[in-house]
């Protein structure tokens, strides 16, 4: 007979400096500011998840419909849920950039930085035309 190891509770805490809700609108506002462009969900989830491990992706979906219902960011589902900053997303972040800590950025930058070669020059989850032209 195997006996199951005893996994301690806090193993399962949530680790990283992102948690509360504010957080994460902080977060996501910044790595659509940084992409620049329309960008898919897939990939913003690889971002924001990839930078910091304070929250779920539940959690992460929750902000972001709160911030397109806040018109910081808007989306297309109609071509296949594609998200960018709007204009008052970008003027808030200059506000909250720095709430958003040091470290969480810089991997913000360079899981970004890998996601546009992997979806601009590779081709995966490209923006369909009708958003390049608006």
């Amino acid at each position: 007979m195997t006996h199951k190891r005893q996994i301690p509770g806090y193993v399962y805490e949530h680790l990283g400096f992102v948690h509360s809700e504010y957080d994460i609108k902080c977060l996501l506002l910044f790595a659509l500011e940084h992409c620049g462009r329309w960008i898919h969900l897939s990939s913003l989830t690889e971002i924001a998840l990839g930078a910091d491990g304070g929250f779920t992706y539940f959690d992460m979906v929750e902000a972001l419909t709160s911030l397109v219902k806040l018109g910081l960011a808007e989306n297309r589902e109609d071509c296949g849920q594609f998200y960018r900053v709007t204009d008052k997303g970008t003027e808030l972040n200059d506000i909250t950039r720095r709430d958003v800590e040091f470290t969480v950025r810089r991997a913000v930058r360079k899981i970004s930085a890998r996601r546009y070669f992997e979806d601009i020059l590779l081709k995966h989850n490209l923006p369909p035309k009708e958003l390049e032209q608006r």
